[in-house]
């Protein structure tokens, strides 16, 4: 026989599921007070800390998620996430890197990955990274997305291609209702646009990406808040 499902681990996982994050955190809390190292409560009560703006609290328990599971590509993959929103890019980077180990399908992963291996100056790696994501996912935007930028900066196509890359990108960003997306495509896109010398679709660019900005200013991070409720679930 299969161990007893516990309850208020289950009763904390559905209220995250729709959005009640205090009270998942409250249910996540008590499977705690009787377990200390249950992995999956830990994991669970630091993403809904950081959901109710409690993320010092919330990163604490998420690295022990960690500890306590560390062949759990989930766990990484969430605490990758915090550091990254809380400007800590390096150890950020290593939690990716071990979520892209763990779970080599795990597109958001690679793609997260590439975007800070760039911050950090790190192209080769940065590129090797989204080659990964498009390998799993050949038409994922934001990987297609953060390939085209990455070649741009560092081997701008001919010009009699660029007509060809700004109407991918303006499809791009006009698909997908994910302002991160938008925003990267954007930003390669006034890009394209100065080179092109079209004036005029730059500056529409630079006024669509400055409206996305402000989209992306709150406190959540990368990723839709149906994934951030979905991964308060995951133990």
């Amino acid at each position: 026989m299969g161990a007893t499902p516990d309850p208020e681990l289950a009763g904390a996982r559905e209220a995250a599921g729709r959005g009640d994050f205090a009270g998942a955190a409250s249910l996540f809390q008590r499977v705690l007070s009787r377990d200390a190292n249950h992995a999956g409560a830990h994991h669970g009560l630091g993403t809904a800390l950081f959901r109710v703006g409690q993320g010092q609290r919330g990163i604490q328990h998420l690295i022990s998620a960690t500890r306590l599971e560390p062949g759990n590509a989930v766990y990484h993959f969430t605490l990758a996430r915090r550091r990254a929103g809380m400007g800590r890019l390096e150890p950020a980077i290593q939690h990716y890197n071990r979520a892209r180990f763990l779970d080599p399908r795990n597109v958001e992963a690679h793609v997260d990955a590439a975007s800070l291996l760039e911050m950090r100056g790190d192209t080769r790696e940065a590129r090797h990274a989204v080659t990964r994501a498009l390998e799993v996912e050949p038409r994922h935007p934001r990987a297609r997305t953060m390939a085209m930028r990455l070649e741009f900066r560092a081997d701008p196509p001919a010009t009699g291609d660029l007509p060809d890359w700004a109407s991918d990108l303006r499809e791009i960003a006009e698909s997908p209702d994910i302002p991160l997306t938008r925003a990267l495509a954007l930003d390669v896109l006034i890009d394209v646009s100065e080179r092109l010398g079209d004036h005029e679709a730059g500056w529409d660019a630079i006024v669509d990406c400055n409206e996305t900005d402000r989209a992306l200013s709150g406190p959540s991070l990368p990723g839709a808040p149906q994934q951030e409720a979905y991964l308060a679930t995951v133990g």
